[in-house]
């Protein structure tokens, strides 16, 4: 059964993936080394080429995020102040529950949702507040649980 017939965990994915350099060297071990480094036309990549970029890209995706994806203004730019950047959560990410970034509070993306919620979408109270007032429990009491 080929490996796309079945389907993986992530376990078994992960473990794929960090096999792959050894399977690779094990392919490219009896290769001259003529053919590695050898473009097949002008203007295309050599074997090694592509490996040593998919190392690059790779090393690269571990220290940096594809994109910082915005979720709200920081309490700053809420308040009408220039502040600082805004909460966001780093994509693609590994974890199954990101991280908030540039939050005072460590907030997991779930979590910042629920609290949100529960301040009625208002998550900027909690900072006044030591439990939501009357008003925004009963505004918070109509949404939908996550």
């Amino acid at each position: 059964m080929d490996v796309y017939d079945r389907p993986l965990t992530i376990d078994q994915l992960l473990d794929q993936l960090k096999e792959q350099p050894e399977a690779i060297a094990r392919l490219t071990a009896d290769l001259p080394r003529g053919r590695l480094h050898h473009a097949p036309r002008p203007g295309e990549w050599s074997a090694n080429d592509v490996l040593a970029h998919l190392k690059e890209e790779q090393e690269y995706g571990e220290t940096h995020p594809a994109f910082l994806a915005p979720l709200a203004p920081d309490s700053f730019h809420k308040e009408d102040v220039s502040g600082g950047a805004p909460y966001e959560i780093a994509l693609p990410n590994p974890a199954c529950d990101a991280d908030v970034l540039n939050m005072e509070r460590s907030f997991t993306f779930v979590a910042y949702l629920r609290h949100a919620f529960s301040w009625a979408g208002l998550p900027g109270y909690a900072e006044v507040f030591s439990r939501p007032p009357p008003e925004i429990v009963a505004i918070a009491a109509q949404l939908e649980p996550l």
